[in-house]
């Protein structure tokens, strides 16, 4: 039998008390002990014990950035330049799977177990690592012709996931947004879904320009399209709201709401009296992009599910979730941070369908967690939280 011991400063699990100072005891790689710890003996180390993390949504294939692409505003314009990254690098041979294994690892290093991830390529690239993936298959349609092109490459797309599921990963459907999608090839994608019970994930509420292109037909969105020849003033004509594109999501199991920044009081009752679909935050996504300051205590006192992504590379720094924890922490001080931790573990993997890649902390389950290095100098838990990071494993493998 292994026996092995780790005290820390911190075991955090969330809706549960803190602990401090614990000493940990896992046998065979199960924890079958928590008890007090003495400060006074030197043994408990500047660590905090965390579920796994789990990062609701991102774009892998973006992950060999070293900066976010330019300019974040207006955000036609950053579309723009998503393109011409795409046509020059891209497409290029072998650069999105080296992108996907660069993304895969670096989440794994950032202490991240399970990404919800939009994919773009066909054929899909090989999702392998320690880190879990649920990859929604991104369908794009305006036009007739289109959209029945993306009908076929999602059908062999949903053909690979037997072999997906073997290989450890899992399928779903991402819609990508209102102003790519036709509201009938929604509706066609959302009852694909309910049928082969595959969740759904779908920017949305992301931009004002967006609202005002769904609720008047106006605006840079649709200055946009007609510049890429895909306006269309029947689909256009005004008089949409987010809540219709919402109702679509109902349809499926589960559903992730990507973004939610332009979402208003409608949006949040409506939310609330349909749980399956949580809402995804982007904290540095939003703040990259110079958004109104995001109303997240409002939405959860509303009874709004949210659970937090990093976005992909094109507009965040990196792919650790647990800064977004950091920003969220440092930007809404009077939200319980237990509360935040809930968004990057265990409600996040629940929002994704895949609870037991993210559970408590607990005697009797095997010891499956992330380790962060807190400060050597104590303090409140908001600002150990706030300025704690991801530990090496030669840090997190220190034992008494």
């Amino acid at each position: 039998m292994e026996r092995r011991t780790l005290c820390v400063r911190w075991l955090l699990n969330p809706d549960q008390q803190p602990q401090k100072n614990c000493r940990l005891v896992i046998e065979d790689n199960v924890l079958v002990d928590i008890r007090p710890a003495r400060v006074e003996d030197g043994d408990v180390l500047p660590l905090m014990v965390v579920p796994p993390l789990a990062n609701a949504h991102t774009h892998l294939e973006f992950s060999t950035l070293s900066q976010p692409l330019l300019p974040p505003t207006p955000f036609p314009d950053w579309i723009r330049s998503v393109i011409r990254w795409r046509n020059d690098f891209g497409v290029a041979a072998n650069a999105v799977q080296i992108a996907i294994d660069a993304g895969l690892e670096e989440s794994a290093d950032s202490g991240v177990q399970l990404v919800g991830e939009i994919a773009t390529s066909d054929p899909v690239p090989v999702y392998a690592g320690k880190t879990k993936s649920l990859i929604f298959r991104e369908v794009i349609g305006l036009r007739v012709s289109r959209c029945a092109q993306q009908l076929l490459m999602l059908d062999r797309f949903l053909k690979l996931r037997p072999e997906i599921e073997a290989a450890g990963g899992r399928v779903g459907i991402s819609p990508h947004a209102p102003y790519s999608v036709h509201p009938d090839f929604l509706y066609l994608l959302a009852t694909t879904a309910r049928q082969e019970k595959l969740p759904l994930a779908m920017h949305l509420g992301e931009t004002r320009e967006e609202q005002q292109l769904l609720e008047h037909g106006t605006g840079p969105f649709a200055e946009f399209l007609k510049s890429l020849d895909l306006f269309d003033a029947d689909i256009f004509r005004g008089g949409r709201c987010l809540t219709d594109y919402l109702e679509q999501l109902l349809l499926a199991p589960h559903a992730l709401a990507i973004h939610g920044n332009w979402f208003g009081r409608g949006e949040w009752d409506y939310l609330r009296q349909h749980p399956t679909i949580t809402v995804v935050y982007c904290p540095r996504t939003h703040h990259w992009f110079g958004h109104p300051s995001y109303p997240l205590q409002e939405m959860l006192a509303a009874g709004v599910r949210v659970v937090l992504g990093t976005d992909s590379r094109a507009s965040n720094p990196d792919l650790g979730v647990w800064n977004e924890l950091q920003h969220v922490l440092q930007h809404h001080p009077s939200i319980d941070p237990l509360k935040v931790l809930a968004m990057v573990t265990t409600a996040a993997a629940a929002a994704l369908g895949w609870p037991e890649v993210s559970q408590p902390v607990q005697t009797g389950k095997p010891f499956n967690a992330t380790i962060l290095e807190c400060p050597k100098q104590e303090s409140s838990l908001r600002e150990e939280m706030c300025y704690s990071h991801v530990a090496t494993e030669r840090q997190s493998d220190r034992r008494r």
